[in-house]
């Protein structure tokens, strides 16, 4: 099939393993250079994802987003006080059966809210991928689990961020809420009275919604460098990449996560060249931070990849630096994990090269 070839324009930053690396780098790092796009084969599998970020900017009490779900379910959240001195924010399980339901919370990453969102987007995937101490509890009729804190959520002052990601299973439907309430409140008493609030009104759909089946795995075809010195594919663009779609369960319109914030990929590649390959990640679209996963596609010699780390910076705004990844043999199986990072911009690009042999 024929492959189209994409102009990109990169200002490198270095961030190499030894001199070798740098200088095979430099050749390619200034000016103009094309890359061949790679085919990739995609399919879906994994927990619902229910997200919640409309409105981003929170201003009213109640409840920012609901929905009754059963199973495998991952909450991304995602909202800034921009009201008052200080708030409430609160993820909040809750059992309406008339029987008990066993909640297994498997992951939590759920960061202080701060004023440093982009440190924090990172953070959040660093505790994600970091050791987890999982753990259960049976609610009885009516009974709740707030995830946040226990009790009452979160504190969060005046322009600081709140966002994190939690996993967990249920063995029947409970209804998950996410929840803005003042800070003296509790939130036992507060659901009682917490009205629904509209999403913003930014986009004709709004970012929040659940969306079934939020793993995607991408198959990328063979790395063969027959006619180019570079292949790239991009991630969560949208057109190349689809976003993936659900339904704003509050309306029951329509939802599409431009962006694919907790959707988590498995990008799997084999080295069919005869080189040396090296791998780097490119934040396209400007500013972005978060961590990768690198091993063999069977799970062994998994490492961690963060962006930016101390000898990296952000990705600039105009999105030309990139960062290594890996440098792998000739005719390695290798496994890429990536996720979206929350204040992270989309797309990315991942460029594959051959280094010298």
């Amino acid at each position: 099939m024929l492959k189209s070839i994409i102009t990109i324009v990169l200002l490198t930053f270095f961030y190499c393993a030894n001199t070798a690396q740098a200088a095979a780098w430099q050749d390619i790092s200034t000016g103009e250079y094309t890359y061949k796009q790679l085919q990739t084969k995609t399919s879906r599998s994994g927990p619902t994802l229910m997200f919640s970020d409309s409105p981003e900017y929170v201003r009213d009490y109640g409840v920012l987003y609901e929905d009754k779900l059963q199973g495998d379910i991952r909450i991304f959240y995602y909202h800034v006080n921009d009201k008052w001195p200080e708030a409430r924010i609160a993820v909040v399980v809750l059992n309406e059966e008339l029987r008990p339901v066993n909640v297994k919370v498997l992951k939590q990453a759920k960061p202080k809210p701060s004023y440093h969102w982009q440190r924090d987007g990172q953070l959040a995937q660093q505790l994600y991928f970091g050791a987890q101490t999982p753990y259960e509890a049976k609610l009885g009729m009516y009974d709740k689990l707030e995830l946040l804190s226990g009790s009452n959520g979160l504190l969060y002052k005046k322009d600081e961020l709140a966002q994190g990601i939690i996993e967990l299973h249920t063995d029947a439907p409970v209804t998950v809420k996410i929840v803005s309430l003042p800070p003296a409140a509790q939130i036992g008493e507060y659901l009682d009275i917490a009205a629904p609030i509209s999403a913003d009104n930014v986009r004709d759909i709004p970012l929040r919604g659940t969306f079934p089946q939020a793993n995607k795995t991408i198959v990328l075809e063979e790395l063969r460098f027959e006619g180019t010195d570079m292949l790239g594919v991009v991630i969560a663009d949208g057109q190349q990449d689809k976003f993936v779609e659900g339904q704003d369960a509050p309306t029951g319109k329509k939802a599409e996560n431009y962006g694919n914030y907790g959707v988590f990929y498995e990008i799997l590649f084999e080295n069919k060249s005869d080189a040396k390959i090296g791998v780097r990640l490119n934040g396209t679209a400007g500013l972005i931070a978060g961590q990768v996963l690198i091993s063999e596609q069977n799970g062994k010699n998994l490492r961690k990849v963060d962006f930016p780390t101390d000898n990296t910076k952000f990705f600039s705004e105009f999105g030309r630096e990139t960062i290594l990844v890996g440098e792998f043999p000739a005719k390695f199986k290798g496994k890429i994990i990536f996720s979206p990072p929350g204040t992270g911009n989309l797309p990315i690009t991942l460029l594959f090269y051959k280094l010298d042999k």
